[in-house]
């Protein structure tokens, strides 16, 4: 891995436990996660401290109800804005209730990682492809990041009467869902390079099984011995996707209620975006109004969606590389059927 790119992951790693996400500390070194008195104190006054932002809500819709803020677009900003401070404030309750477990799971992902990998290392290829994956997501979901707090920086400074450390206060508290994302998309980043290495690795199998079949006459002594020995790196290769798929199962229980809030917060930008344009199109005082802040507002919905394009795309690589496995075995089925029976079963 380049020192560039590690140095970018630590910097997420630490602005995670600075920001109370993390309340554990993991070492790269021995790939070992703990738990620390201070982290843990620390990790527990910033959750508090989060939590000071529902009265900031109450305000939020108090404001929105009067008679300057009844324009649909700014309706569905506000929408927007708590469904965001809801998903954060979720995700800091289930961090705390749910916080063993999502440490035994990362755990025992790192322990089946390790073994995985030593037994089918990484080849060149596929760690520059994991390697360009981790860099895109944490430059272009920074990006996402910084404009997304300048955007509910705009929002606060028109909505709420308050001083310069509560927007930012409130600005920076933005950011945690975006980082909260980029952890899940890493975990599933890493669940798709196993998978990948695992089809690559069954595709050999499958194409050796086919050189068995047209080989089975002259070789037919030795054909046994080594079916068997494909027999047995089919089952734990089965084994391993098993729990890959368990594991990312378990992890998406714990993110269930954020899941539902980002996907309602993408339809409603989605909206927000149509009817602006709409607006701008048909009415010129609002493109008057709002045109000082048409560049900064583009740039920003481009970097949303070309990160939301990111994470969506790992996700469906994900069910992809699962269903690529069952074609694989479905494709060479015919020639499973003329080879040794534990093989077949396999």
């Amino acid at each position: 891995m380049k020192r560039s790119t590690y140095w970018m992951l630590a910097t997420l790693y630490y602005i995670s436990q600075l920001l109370g996400i993390l309340s554990f500390c993991y070492d790269p070194n021995t790939q070992e996660i703990y738990t620390t008195k201070i982290v843990t104190i620390y990790c527990a006054l910033i959750s508090i401290g989060l939590f000071g932002v529902i009265p900031m809500i109450m305000q939020i819709i108090r404001n929105t109800e009067n008679v300057y803020s009844q324009d649909v677009h700014v309706q569905i900003s506000a929408t927007i804005v708590i469904l965001h401070i809801v998903a954060i404030l979720v995700t800091v309750v289930f961090n705390w209730m749910k916080r063993c477990e999502f440490i035994d799971i990362l755990q025992e992902f790192i322990a089946l990682r390790q073994s995985f990998l030593s037994k089918w290392p990484l080849s060149l290829e596929m760690e520059k492809k994991f390697e360009r994956a981790l860099r895109l997501k944490t430059l272009v979901g920074f990006l996402a990041n910084l404009s997304l707090v300048l955007g509910f920086f705009d929002f606060y400074n028109r909505q709420l009467d308050l001083d310069i450390f509560a927007y930012m206060y409130l600005s920076v508290f933005s950011i945690l869902l975006g980082v909260v994302i980029a952890h899940y998309y890493f975990y599933i980043i890493n669940v798709n390079i196993l998978l990948g290495v695992l089809n690559q690795r069954l595709r050999c199998i499958l194409d050796t099984s086919q050189d068995l079949v047209r080989k089975h006459q002259s070789y037919h002594r030795r054909l046994g011995t080594f079916a068997k020995q494909l027999a047995n790196e089919v089952d734990e290769l089965a084994l391993f996707q098993r729990k890959l798929q368990s594991h990312v199962l378990r992890l998406n229980d714990m993110y269930g209620v954020q899941s539902i809030c980002v996907l309602l917060m993408v339809y409603l930008t989605n909206l927000i975006v149509l009817y602006m344009t709409y607006m701008m199109n048909q009415h010129a005082y609002v493109f008057e109004m709002y045109k000082s802040q048409l560049a900064p507002m583009a740039i920003a919905t481009l970097l949303f969606y070309v990160d939301l394009g990111i994470f969506g795309f790992g996700l469906l690589q994900l069910l992809d590389l699962v269903e690529e496995t069952s074609f694989l075995l479905m494709e060479h089925q015919p020639c499973a059927n003329n080879l040794d029976v534990e093989l077949e079963k396999s």
